[in-house]
């Protein structure tokens, strides 16, 4: 989103979203009514943000210093136990509508508002359909991927999984010839019913379902864990969810010797294990150094 307005999909997906019954990776189609878009932003707290400018790491010449002091040191970008990163993906209430009827699911524009976290910019009003969490408890980061229930194909693919919120902890996907159905909603454990009252939440938070989270690399058996968001990847990023991970993805973010980000790795979807290229230095998972040195004017 630039300047309150929402931007069009890239030319790759050309404002299209995957429709019901499509084989995976979904075929786009073009949706009627007003050019679909979407809008994403990302923030951090403040020991986020504070770690990352204190150290230099929002411009480009303060990259290249650390890379030369990781480099000639043990010193290496690493996170305060304490930081959080949210990424959160919103669309127009009326292309949400337009989407879900392309599925099969009949929702009023009054009906989407009541259901979606909502927020307005520039005379647009958005629901949140995503978002995902990133904290940094363990040296890898906890990786935690949130969407509302009724996106279609929430659970395609990889399933959802929340041993601890969800009264049904474990949904299996569907068989990939009736991807983008409905999973129905999330019903709440008791635990976490107690969390929302004691925190005062909204209602409408009863509508977004933990998908999955992350904390390795691997599964047990040595197979390349998954973690994608049926929106966030699959269709903003236009990565299939078979190819989407979470950690290996971020694991691969890193500097060049000017400071300038080192992307090579995500043109091939990295899973598993990452190793980087001698010659970067890696900087603790964060991609958003790349928008901070775009804003920063380098």
């Amino acid at each position: 989103m630039i300047d309150g307005q929402c931007q069009p999909v890239g030319d790759a997906k050309a404002g299209n979203f995957p429709i019901a019954g499509s084989t995976p990776p979904p075929q786009p189609v073009k949706l009627t009514g007003s050019q679909p878009c979407y809008a994403e932003e990302v923030r951090r707290n403040r020991p986020s943000y504070d770690y990352l400018t204190s150290n230099g790491l929002n411009t480009q010449a303060g990259l290249a210093k650390a890379y030369q002091k990781a480099k000639s040191s043990d010193w290496r970008v690493s996170l305060p136990t304490d930081a959080v990163e949210v990424k959160a993906d919103w669309v127009p209430i009326d292309t949400i509508v337009d989407w879900l009827a392309a599925n099969h699911v009949k929702k009023t524009v009054a009906q989407v508002k009541a259901q979606y976290y909502t927020t307005v910019s520039g005379g647009t009003v958005y629901g949140l359909v995503s978002f995902h969490i990133s904290s940094k408890e363990i040296p890898n980061w906890v990786w935690a991927s949130f969407e509302h229930q009724a996106n279609p194909g929430r659970c395609d693919t990889m399933g959802c999984y929340d041993s601890f919120g969800a009264v049904k902890p474990k949904i299996l996907p569907a068989a990939e010839t009736s991807a983008n159905g409905q999973y129905g909603n999330c019903a709440k454990t008791p635990a976490v019913a107690k969390l929302f009252k004691a925190a005062q939440l909204d209602a409408v938070w009863q509508n977004y379902c933990l998908k999955a989270s992350q904390i390795d690399f691997v599964a047990k058996n040595g197979a390349p864990l998954m973690l994608g968001d049926s929106f966030t990847e699959r269709i903003a990023a236009a990565v299939p969810i078979r190819q989407s991970s979470c950690m290996a993805c971020h694991a691969s973010a890193a500097v060049n010797k000017d400071g300038s980000p080192f992307t090579t790795l995500l043109s091939s979807n990295p899973m598993g294990k990452v190793t980087l290229p001698t010659d970067t230095v890696s900087v603790d998972f964060i991609w958003g150094i790349t928008n901070l040195l775009k804003n920063d004017g380098q």
